[in-house]
């Protein structure tokens, strides 16, 4: 995994993307066998570049940890009862700041070359796969991603599947649920997808507030809109709850007091 390999890095931390979550090994793993097999020639391309990057990676932050040593300041004091006590502590003057910026940059930019790859290997591998798996790839990429704009879907998702596997349903119940289920599914894309493209929105508008190249404009400005990308995501994701509310309001609906308990519909 490369999500480890840079994140103790101070470097790294404030130009971090979620694509840095992507693990393209585990996105293709949910596919079928012969989707695996169609793409496993994009897939070993990936993970060799990969590899590579992080081989030249591993070099920089090596030089990095040696810099920041340098530059540390380590004293010893004793106790009142006789032990030692160290401690550490990064003192730099401009000469010295300048001077680990040097070493910062190139690995912010190789993280970002590692952040690109990621995405370009996503879209390599579903360039292979027909349009029902690269629709299942890259739902399975926005999820690792996005986590957050799946939740709420997948507990719904979690009750049909409770419900369609109780005993006993009419041939009339099974197929409701069936409906209401693919019903659900499309609309809650829908604004998953929306709620993504509005969180991206408002991560972009929160680095342009405390990056120190925030950006045109002044701080004031940056703020109003980092507050109204928050808003927007807010919305998003209230339409998503209210979309799961009433779809489990209608799933209880279709089933007498007692499937709804036994499906843990309360």
């Amino acid at each position: 995994e490369i999500r480890n390999c840079a994140w103790s890095s101070d470097v790294c931390s404030s130009d971090l993307s979620r694509a840095s979550r992507i693990d393209l090994d585990a996105a293709v793993d949910t596919l079928s066998p012969a989707a695996q097999a169609q793409a496993a020639a994009a897939r070993a391309a990936w993970r060799a570049s990969l590899l590579q990057e992080i081989a030249g990676l591993q070099p920089l932050l090596d030089a990095l940890a040696r810099a920041q040593f340098q530059s540390m300041n380590v004293q010893a004091t004793d106790s009142n009862e006789g032990h030692s006590q160290v401690s550490m502590q990064l003192n730099m003057d401009e000469k010295q700041m300048e001077a680990m910026e040097r070493v910062r940059a190139p690995i912010r930019a190789a993280w970002k070359r590692i952040e690109q790859l990621q995405q370009s290997g996503v879209q390599s591998v579903a360039a292979v796969l027909g349009e029902s798996d690269a629709r299942a790839l890259r739902r399975a990429v926005l999820k690792q991603t996005h986590p957050e704009a799946f939740r709420s879907q997948e507990r719904v998702d979690a009750a049909l599947n409770r419900v369609l596997a109780l005993p006993g349903l009419s041939t009339e119940q099974l197929q409701g649920v069936s409906a209401l289920g693919d019903q659900y599914r499309q609309q809650s894309d829908v604004l998953v997808e929306r709620s993504i493209e509005r969180t991206d929105r408002a991560d972009v508008a929160i680095h342009g507030l405390f990056s120190q190249q925030g950006g045109d404009g002044d701080p004031r400005a940056r703020f109003e809109a980092m507050q109204a990308s928050e808003r927007n995501r807010s919305d998003a994701g209230y339409d998503r709850e209210e979309l799961n509310a009433r779809a489990l309001r209608r799933l209880r609906a279709s089933l007498s007091p007692q499937q709804a308990a036994a499906a843990k519909l309360d």
